[in-house]
């Protein structure tokens, strides 16, 4: 479904855009939609743009199955163990720790 969008309802470079890109277009009214970072919320409604108070925020589609999920809209850390890494075990140990559910929560 999502494919038919471009060049219909979506710009034909959609699937090229960069996030600058995709955010400049949306804001100047020219995409039914956008996935991007908070900030451009606030951009989106500053005094001067065509689309302030045009626009919502929602959660991303998911499969339409009972064991469907939304996916994730803010990225994350990309935490990683490198192969050649002299210390493996305490790498594993800090991403762990990192992302633990008190941890997270402290650090929210």
């Amino acid at each position: 479904m999502a494919r038919s969008w471009v060049n219909t309802i979506s710009p034909p470079g959609v699937l090229a855009y960069m996030e600058e890109e995709a955010r400049g277009v949306w804001q100047a009214g020219n995409a039914a939609f956008m996935r991007n970072w908070p900030y451009a919320y606030a951009l989106g409604n500053s005094p001067e743009n065509p689309i302030r108070g045009k626009f919502d925020v929602t959660v991303l589609p998911r499969a339409a199955t009972p064991e469907g999920r939304h996916a994730a809209t803010l990225g994350g850390w990309q935490l990683a163990v490198n192969r050649f890494s002299k210390h493996k075990k305490e790498a594993v140990d800090l991403i762990l720790y990192l992302t633990s559910y008190n941890e997270q929560k402290r650090r929210v």
